[in-house]
């Protein structure tokens, strides 16, 4: 009974055997039987996209189909990254592990309830013979360590070891799309702009150096228009031109609306800003062609923006029509806002506005006209009165002035009475 016993613990016991890094070989091997498991077609449309033939090419087309599925992996990774979203390369990567029931019970029994959080250092070890992931495994490495320092305050970060990182990340340069590098340089910004805080007693300011470097390398190369609106917000000039050339580039590469709307808005503010500098306003001087280039963006952002969004376009395009004296176009504007976007008596007193600017008293008989969708007695009473006496004030003696000034006199005792019937007096003249 008790040989038996020994016998049954015996074949229970569970041999645990560490696992070996898969060589080159063996990691091409598993990767191709993968496919052949889960798309064995990508065989045919691999040869067919290259005008193989699938049976006198089949060594060619199966390293087709190997790197192909290996720049899939680096691609996965370095997006990941760029994310700065560890935890979905490691996974990534750990697809491509091939581990084995055995290989999780070994690293089980080693690390205990940690497995799942220390798994990433047995993914490197499993595939750190496997040359074709060397260099995914260099910049997951070096985006790792930007995102570290950048994150926490370790006493070992020093500008020695960022310039390091830097340099690591600028390798890779040759190997990513513009977004991309944008995406690199805007993780080493962030490393530099901690390392910048850190040294620093006072209010962190403006980005500098290494910090300023890194965000113009992200203008350089980004259409984001969020990654634009970091670095234009960290730089000290606002409107750089390295600046303006990011938005415009964003502007032509853009097709979202509501990016489209901001991007306008950007640039309008920036050539709006740029008519705020000290000097005379001339004719075709900077000023002048500022104020063009900032309604410009402006109609193009009206074009694309929500409804709640126009008026606030329209109110900013005014504002450029009045200081470069375009007065036409101001008055279209403002004549515009009052009839499209303005009710009651709010458009009768825009209306009345134009008038007082452009001493016209034809907008007060406008507003005039628009109080009689008033229904509020007091409010429609307050709005002709305004409007008649500033007709009274403009109307030289005349026919049409009389009438001006009787109307004026009714709405005098009109408003009396309305005060009257509001405090609940009796008119003393009853």
């Amino acid at each position: 009974m008790t040989e038996n016993n020994d016998k049954n613990e015996q074949e229970a016991t569970i041999v645990l055997k560490a696992f070996e890094p898969l060589s080159d070989e063996e990691f091409k091997i598993k990767i191709l039987q993968s496919v052949v498991a889960n798309n064995p077609e990508y065989f045919e449309e691999a040869a067919l996209l290259n005008k193989l033939d699938m049976q006198k090419d089949a060594e060619l087309v199966t390293e087709i189909v190997y790197i192909e599925q290996v720049q899939t992996i680096e691609a996965l990774c370095r997006k990941a990254m760029l994310e700065e979203n560890i935890l979905e390369a490691y996974n990534v990567l750990h697809n491509v592990c091939f581990f084995e029931e055995q290989d999780y019970q070994y690293i089980a029994a080693l690390e205990g309830e940690n497995a799942s959080d220390n798994l990433s250092s047995y993914i490197d070890k499993r595939l750190e013979k496997v040359s074709a992931l060397k260099d995914t495994f260099g910049f997951i490495s070096c985006i790792s360590e930007a995102i570290a320092y950048t994150m926490t305050d370790s006493p070992n970060f020093n500008a020695y070891k960022a310039n390091q990182i830097f340099e690591k990340i600028s390798s890779y340069e040759d190997e990513l799309s513009s977004e991309e590098k944008a995406q690199a340089y805007f993780i080493a910004s962030k490393m530099y702009r901690k390392l910048n805080a850190s040294n620093k007693l006072l209010t962190e300011g403006a980005a500098q150096n290494q910090e300023l470097e890194c965000l113009k390398k992200v203008l350089t190369n980004s259409a984001d228009y969020k990654l634009i609106s970091y670095c234009q917000d960290r730089i000290a000039d606002k409107n750089d031109k390295v600046v303006i050339r990011a938005y415009k580039k964003a502007l032509k590469m853009s097709q979202n609306k509501g990016n489209l709307f901001k991007i306008n808005m950007k640039l309008a503010d920036i050539y709006t800003a740029q008519t705020d500098k000290i000097g005379f306003n001339h004719p075709l001087g900077e000023k002048e062609i500022s104020a063009t280039k900032a309604i410009h963006f402006l109609m193009s952002a009206y074009a694309v923006a929500k409804k709640g969004d126009r008026l606030p376009v329209l109110k900013k395009m005014a504002h450029l029509y009045q200081k470069n004296n375009q007065w036409p176009e101001w008055k279209n504007i403002k004549t515009v806002i009052a009839l499209k976007f303005l009710k009651g008596e709010e458009r009768c007193y825009a209306l009345t506005a134009i008038g007082d600017k452009l001493n016209e008293p034809g907008f007060y008989y406008q507003a005039i006209e628009e109080s009689k969708k008033i229904r509020n007695k007091r409010a429609k009473n307050q709005v002709l009165y305004d409007a008649y006496t500033k007709l009274s004030l403009k109307l030289d003696d005349g026919e049409e002035k009389d009438n001006v000034l009787q109307n004026l006199h009714q709405l005098k005792q009109e408003k009396q009475a309305i005060l009257l019937k509001t405090l609940k007096i009796s008119n003393v003249n009853d």
